[in-house]
């Protein structure tokens, strides 16, 4: 009887797994203001109260949410981040694609309001919020810091979503999604054993020599002594 719920257990878990993706590491990552800890690309843009021009014209295919658990003492500007698609060459050199400026920021779960281009020091116990039109959403992306182009941000990817999750549900463990790590690197090839065994062959003459010398000595011995 036994035998037969676990026969039935296993197969319906099975059924259950079948056809699933593998599960996605989630995570989160430092970046320059913080801990980024999600960014969702969701086809429907957000309720913008007091839209500037550049929201109202923007009509964008995607939107791009990050959340991020900010610094103590940090301030934050509309203007300092840009979204950016990663490229990478055929050598893994990577370098990044238009910059998507940044078109609203928001504190905690409110709502985004376009008369509200900065913050002064955000509270390190609140999760904070940039919006971004993107006109896609594949591959590798990162945030641009505007002001400098000596700091590279880590990659990361984009979630697809049918609506933003709220920022205070996301855990402070993070659900952002990582690029595969690189294949590790091949190992070293190993040397030809012709060598060696060209070692081993001059080993040997060298072992039959000093046993002839050996030999031809205990000869001569013999040869010379008197006799008694």
């Amino acid at each position: 009887m036994k035998n037969i719920l676990l026969f039935i257990l296993l197969v319906s878990t099975a059924a259950v797994t079948y056809g699933q993706e593998p599960p996605v590491k989630k995570t989160s990552l430092f970046f320059r203001y913080g801990i980024l800890l999600s960014a969702e690309a969701c086809s429907s843009k957000p309720a913008i109260k007091n839209p500037t021009l550049t929201m109202q014209k923007s009509n964008s295919s995607h939107y791009v949410e990050v959340v991020f658990q900010p610094d103590k003492g940090r301030s934050l500007s509309m203007h300092d981040f840009a979204l950016a698609q990663v490229h990478k060459d055929a050598s893994g050199t990577e370098s990044t694609g238009t910059e998507n400026p940044c078109i609203a920021i928001a504190e905690g779960d409110n709502p985004y309001d376009g008369a509200k281009w900065n913050i002064r020091e955000m509270d390190p116990a609140v999760k904070h919020r940039m919006l971004f039109a993107a006109p896609s959403t594949e591959g590798e992306f990162t945030l641009v810091f505007r002001f400098t182009t000596k700091i590279k941000e880590r990659p990361f990817k984009l979630k697809s979503v049918s609506r933003f999750s709220k920022a205070g549900e996301i855990l402070n463990k993070g659900q952002l999604l990582l690029p595969d790590p690189p294949p590790p690197p091949e190992p070293p090839k190993e040397e030809p054993k012709g060598e060696e065994k060209g070692s081993d062959n001059a080993a040997g003459e060298n072992k039959d020599g000093a046993e002839k010398t050996e030999n031809n000595g205990d000869n001569g011995n013999e040869g010379g002594n008197p006799p008694e």
